[in-house]
């Protein structure tokens, strides 16, 4: 047997951020690869539709330019949201795309960036995702510090309405009151 050497890393792909609709049978998953051009890992959105047999087929749905990561099918199952980083200005926002095909479209444009995507909502109209946020609790802390805490956010779908708003409820409405902090 062979032993295995560094450039054996070029060879193993690693399946991640497994996410499907339970109400139909089409999954999404991330497939990551190492890039010996870039120097690191290459992501890229892939779906399968299990109700195909015998075997199912799958279809790549980003290219490898930007990773895709964190993905998360509405609940119709007609579409899925995912974090990319496509401008390297805007940093890595929600992207969300039709499994029929077309372009991904972004959804958001948060400062700071979004950090993983939680849920769609039940009417498929926004989605709930975590952020980082800086903090300071005190005189010694340092608010641009790397570190911070994680807070929610929502954003629309919708393109005729603003990007984001915080989240604190249940219900993810722009009426609860925000929590004391």
């Amino acid at each position: 047997m062979k032993a295995v050497s560094p450039e054996d890393v070029y060879q193993h792909r690693s399946l991640q951020d497994l996410s499907g609709s339970p109400a139909h049978s089409r999954a999404v998953f991330v497939l990551s690869r190492a890039s010996r051009a870039e120097g690191g890992y290459r992501s890229t959105a892939w779906t399968i539709d299990l109700a195909q047999t015998p075997k199912p087929r799958t279809r790549q749905l980003t290219s490898s330019i930007s990773n895709a990561r964190s993905l998360i099918v509405d609940q119709a199952g007609e579409r899925m949201a995912f974090l990319s980083e496509r401008d390297p200005d805007r940093g890595q926002q929600v992207h969300v795309i039709a499994f029929d095909g077309g372009e991904a479209r972004a959804i958001s444009s948060a400062r700071p960036e979004i950090s993983s995507l939680l849920a769609w909502s039940h009417d498929g109209r926004r989605l709930l995702a975590t952020q980082k946020v800086a903090w300071k609790e005190d005189e010694l802390d340092d608010p641009e510090a790397p570190r911070g805490r994680s807070s929610c956010a929502t954003s629309r779908t919708s393109s005729t309405a603003p990007a984001s708003r915080s989240a604190t409820g249940p219900d993810w409405s722009r009426s609860t009151p925000r929590p004391a902090r």
